[in-house]
Parts: structure tokens; C-alpha cells; sequence
């Protein structure tokens, strides 16, 4: 199983790193592999409960990424109050860190998630 960059601890997959997060947000690094996102990201926001401003879930991810962490990740598997975008890291709000603000500015339409993964299969090395 594949394990976030953002966790603090490998066995407890659910408890994740503060420091780790600050750095993915500040520098625009995927919260799954840790390498820089240059182009597009996916930002997985959460939209309820009612009145909840949509924020980004936990920093941004490469595609593959995306796809891996909606496989393996129980909260993503039950994932009714979120939805998923398609970003560009330049079009971001920033702060003066260069941090994304929140909310974030949609620059698409939510992602139909169960669609975009039957699109591509799971690759081999992590079924």
C-alpha cells in the first residue's frame, strides 16, 4: 500500500504530518509523492456541511496520484462531501508564503470522479 508523504506515521495512515502539510501547501508539492507539481493539479475540496466553505483537502496531486489515493484511501472512498478539480498551479490564489489561499478559485467543473477513474485502471505494480 502505498503511503502519503503528508503522513507522520507510517502505521497510522490517518494521522498526518503538520510540517509536512505546511511545506506541501507552501511549495506546491503533491501530498501524496512530494514532488513538485509544475502545470495542472488535482484539488480534492470538501463541500459540506452545509454553509462549509470548499477548501482544499490536504494540498494538491499529480493525476496519478489522484488516482492512487482515491483506490487506497478510506476517507476518499467515501467521499459523498467532497469534489474533486482540475487546477493550474500559476492560476492559484497565493498569500504572501506563495501558500494557496482558501477557498479556492474553481478554474473548472467538479470532476465526475467514478467516470475519471474507469478511464484509466490501477497500474499494475499497486493492485
Amino acid at each position: 500500500m502505498p503511503v502519503p508523504y503528508i503522513v507522520d506515521d507510517p502505521d497510522e495512515l490517518g494521522g498526518m504530518s503538520l510540517l509536512r502539510l505546511g511545506e506541501v501547501l507552501a511549495n506546491h508539492l503533491c501530498q501524496v509523492c512530494g514532488d513538485k507539481i509544475e502545470n495542472y493539479a488535482y484539488a480534492i475540496v470538501r463541500s459540506e456541511p452545509p454553509g462549509f466553505e470548499e477548501r482544499i483537502f490536504n494540498g494538491l496531486l499529480h493525476a496519478a496520484c489522484a488516482r492512487l489515493s482515491f483506490r487506497w484511501c478510506p476517507n476518499l472512498r467515501a467521499w459523498k462531501h467532497m469534489k474533486m478539480f482540475e487546477v493550474r498551479v500559476s492560476e492559484l490564489p497565493t498569500g504572501p508564503d506563495g501558500a494557496p489561499t482558501f477557498p479556492v478559485s474553481r478554474q473548472s467543473d467538479p470532476i465526475d470522479v467514478e467516470a475519471w477513474l474507469g478511464s484509466d485502471p490501477m497500474p499494475e505494480e499497486y493492485s
